[in-house]
């Protein structure tokens, strides 16, 4: 049609509303690529992981060791391998755990270089190598015995590398894997053994009840419990949604901006629309014409996020795999998710289009020749707020806030969304460091922990004693999942529990954590049925206190109690906690941990996080300076006869910046309210989610100066919009009000 001559026309006149249009799709459809792609080939490399290379069921510490693998295989029909580790102090702040090569269960593979074939070859976890500097055929000592470091290796059961199951942060720097031939732990290498079980029927409780009368459980850790293979999961959880909300959002916040410039356009153009009614153009005509606008937005936008996301992908994938020790075995770019990427916008901008231009097409010929539909009404909200009492320029802005719904609500949800972003990033920062900082080293007072690969009874050692075992709930839904019970010695300083009020709970009673009293929806004075793991030996406890730590889901009890409870040995235990380092023989212990560690993996792990906090901020202040620069110009647009009148009326420059770019002040600032309880609760459940299958919760912990320099961040982005467009403002002349009256 001859009509679509002048879109672009249009498009080069109007170009700020359009490209901001066109940089959010772009976005939206970048971010959608991103995360669906990267979240499917993560989970399909995973379960391929999972699956081939045989991820185990359990491992299990038993007191004496099992001579009749084959005939357990065979009996309860799963497969059972033994194993050997040893922690090697890599020097002083580290330690390397020398795995044994495994054939059945847990089977590794080999990322770069070699498979061992000689007993002095080794491969270890490539985080471990770049941390310290470990190259490919590079000689390393341990054990007093060189070994040649041929490949980097990637195992099942330490796809996140925790030095025990229930750690929350790895640390590369302190903490990595090695495998090396099974021959190596018969030479002088003193060493723990330890089972791996896969089933291919559910026998477990038959089995874990032979373990526990022939041999003793000394620890038993399922699958689901074990936060090396069960932490990724949780991550993938999250992304799921983000790959879905976060597009939507920007493509919904899209929608409302090309609704307000269309609207504006048709309204100019309602005189044209009634003559090209009267020289004979049929509505489906126009309609098409004004949907012109919307298909080139959209498949230009759609076009650059698909590309800018195909090409983001592959590296993102990349870096979550090196990040969690996950192999990629094959990256697919899955055609389903380009097709929706690129096709996505319109699905939304089209409808939203079709709707303004319905709202036109009900006028008659005559009523668009007389331009009645784009006449300004007073609404019912402006004639309540009797204006005439403020002075000129608050009613010139009021005016603009309440005629123009459509622009308000843009611009409102889009700061809030703005906001949000950059919140998301500060909340959950400042959750993770309350989680360790406050939580954790409120909680924790000693400096070293060690735990033994059988019951000690030996009253001499230099610290507080403890035990542990693994439950779970007999008349749950959940009862799949389980928890630790601790008994704690009468001394245990190592350890203090504070009610929700801070007041230091007594540890002479049976108290349990905040996340297990969530999980199982549990009070103070509630008896709680559980069943131990180990031999499915059921047990009533009464809670006694419920303590504010989210640090893991946990029971304490003292430890005389809980070996009476658990049949232990009388003033047996399996754990020492101390503020002093303690010579205790390698070979007595299954590990070791040392509390600076685990801050160190903390802080390690922030390290990417806060320039992930960066990148975020970076994608919010983007997104706010589009929506407000292109709000702000729409106004300047709107207005230009009334700002040259009023050059003519003698209006200072200062004066005009005032009226019309400080018009939408009270609107950012309640965007940004409105954004901080929308992230505390999008955090909350999000958090859920995400440790649904963690033996931990993370409370939400947003800090006042968190707020403030979020604020700051928003405002900085507002006066940047109003500095870009001071001058368009400025380039009104005094002839263009009278322009405006001659056409």
């Amino acid at each position: 049609m001859i009509i679509n001559k002048k879109i672009i026309r249009n498009i080069k006149e109007q170009k700020v509303p359009y490209i901001g249009s066109i940089v959010l799709i772009a976005l939206s459809s970048m971010l959608f690529i991103v995360f669906n792609i990267m979240g499917t080939n993560v989970t399909k490399n995973l379960a391929e992981f999972k699956e081939d290379y045989v991820q185990e069921d359990a491992s299990f510490v038993v007191q004496s060791p099992l001579k009749n693998i084959s005939e357990l295989e065979s009996k309860y029909n799963l497969i059972l391998e033994e194993r050997n580790s040893a922690d090697y102090a890599y020097d002083k702040k580290s330690t390397l755990r020398v795995l044994s090569k495994t054939k059945k269960v847990n089977q590794y593979v080999v990322l770069n270089g070699e498979d061992i074939k000689n007993n002095d070859e080794i491969l270890i976890d490539p985080e471990f190598a770049k941390a310290h500097r470990i190259k490919l055929k590079q000689k390393i000592k341990l054990f007093q015995r060189s070994y040649t470091v041929i490949g980097f290796v990637s195992t099942p059961d330490y796809i996140y590398p925790l030095k025990t199951e229930g750690d929350m942060m790895k640390n590369p720097s302190t903490f990595g894997i090695a495998v090396v031939n099974s021959q190596n732990f018969k030479t002088g290498i003193e060493n723990s053994t330890f089972y791996s079980v896969k089933y291919k029927e559910d026998k477990t409780d038959a089995f874990k009840k032979e373990m526990q009368q022939n041999h003793t459980i000394i620890q038993w850790t399922d699958r689901q419990d074990n936060m090396r293979m069960t932490f990724i999961e949780g991550d993938l959880k999250g992304v799921e949604p983000m790959g879905k909300i976060m597009p939507v959002t920007i493509l919904f916040i899209t929608c409302i901006l090309v609704s307000v410039v269309f609207g504006r356009l048709l309204k100019q153009e309602f005189s044209q629309l009634g003559v090209l009614y009267a020289l004979g153009y049929r509505k489906m005509e126009i309609r098409m014409h004004y949907l012109t606008y919307s298909i080139y937005i959209s498949l230009l936008g759609g076009l650059l996020g698909t590309l800018a996301g195909c090409v983001a992908a592959k590296p993102f994938i990349t870096y979550v795999t090196t990040f969690y020790s996950l192999p990629i075995f094959e990256i697919q770019f899955d055609i389903k998710y380009i097709l929706i990427a690129f096709l996505l916008p319109m699905a939304f901008l089209i409808p939203t289009t079709m709707i303004v231009i319905g709202k036109a097409m009900r006028l008659s010929p005559l009523q668009l020749l007389r331009g009645e539909g784009s006449k300004t009404k007073i609404g019912f909200l402006e004639k309540k707020l009797k204006l005439q009492r403020f002075r000129f320029i608050t009613k010139f802005q009021i005016r603009e806030v309440v005629r123009n719904t459509r622009r308000t609500i843009l611009l409102v949800i889009g700061v809030t969304f703005a906001s949000s972003l950059l919140l998301v990033g500060f909340s959950t920062k400042d959750s993770m460091d309350y989680l360790v900082n406050n939580s954790f080293n409120d909680v924790y007072h000693y400096n070293y922990q060690y735990v033994f690969n059988s019951f000690q009874t030996e009253q001499e050692m230099n610290g507080a004693t403890a035990s542990f075992a693994p439950f779970t709930s007999v008349d749950n839904e959940k009862s799949e999942n389980s928890f630790l019970l601790y008994g704690l010695s009468k001394d245990s300083w190592f350890i203090k529990l504070k009610d929700p009020l801070g007041k230091e709970i007594d540890l002479n009673q049976v108290i349990i954590t905040k996340p297990l009293a969530e999980k199982y929806d549990l009070q103070e004075g509630d008896t709680f049925h559980i069943k131990s793991k180990l031999d499915a030996k059921d047990f009533s406890i009464k809670i006694d206190k419920v303590a504010e730590s989210y640090m893991g889901e946990s029971a304490y009890m003292p430890l005389e109690m809980f070996n009476k409870l658990c049949g232990y040995p009388e003033g047996s235990y399996l754990q020492i906690y101390s503020n002093q380092k303690l010579n205790i023989e390698p070979g007595k212990l299954l590990y070791e941990i040392n509390k600076e560690d685990i801050i160190d993996g903390y802080q390690q792990i922030m390290k990417p996080f806060q320039s992930l906090i960066g990148v975020i901020g970076v994608i919010a202040f983007i997104i706010g300076l589009i929506i407000i620069y292109v709000v702000t110009t729409l106004i300047i647009e709107e207005n230009k006869s009334s700002v040259s009148l009023l050059k003519i009326l003698g209006y200072r420059k200062k004066e005009l910046f005032s009226m019309i770019l400080n018009a939408n002040t009270s609107l950012v600032v309640l965007g940004y309210l409105l954004s901080i309880p929308l992230v505390l609760y999008s955090l909350d459940i999000f958090f859920k989610i995400m440790t649904e299958e963690m033996s931990m919760s993370i409370p939400v912990k947003l800090h006042y100066i968190y707020l403030l320099i979020g604020f700051v961040f928003i405002i900085v982005t507002y006066e940047m919009a109003k500095f870009l467009n001071r001058k368009k403002i400025q380039r009104i002349s005094m002839a263009d009000s009278l322009k405006n009256r001659m056409e």
